[in-house]
């Protein structure tokens, strides 16, 4: 018995401590990657903007394919965001990163043929639901309706 405590400094047990934790913990990244994988799949597609919370006009189109957010005006001009999932996300979380390199946090859901999504106008908070809180002027709530693909 060492003077240190009842169980030696590197022991076989703790070893085998580390890897299960490791293990584990790889899992559940897993485990969470493929849910939020699997939610983003479902955003997938042409969407036609129908709401809009701000004065400012609807896009006239919004084109999501894999990871690529196509924002489409009425006069043709297109913008392109890329969609990643933050480093803790939970389902409905996601980031868009402009071309500029600014991140806007946001949140999403799909419902049947209606995609909604709030995100704030500055980067730095993410909204926390989808109820708009009327005292927060920086939450932008969009809603979108699924259109067929050209």
């Amino acid at each position: 018995m060492r003077w240190y405590g009842w169980m030696p400094k590197y022991s076989l047990r703790n070893l085998l401590f580390v890897v299960l934790l490791v293990a584990c913990a790889c899992a559940v990244w897993r485990y969470r990657l493929r849910h939020w994988e699997y939610e983003a799949a479902k955003m997938n597609g042409r969407w036609q903007g129908v709401s809009w919370d701000t004065g400012d006009p609807p896009a006239a189109f919004v084109e999501i394919h894999d990871r690529e957010v196509k924002w489409i005006s009425a006069n043709g001009q297109t913008t392109t965001l890329v969609a990643s999932m933050p480093i803790m996300a939970v389902a409905g979380q996601i980031d868009l990163t402009r071309p500029d390199g600014v991140v806007i946090p946001a949140i999403f859901k799909v419902e049947g043929n209606t995609l909604t999504i709030i995100h704030a106008s500055s980067n730095t908070r993410r909204p926390s639901d989808f109820e708009r809180n009327n005292t927060i002027e920086l939450d932008v709530k969009i809603s979108l309706r699924r259109t067929a693909l050209r």
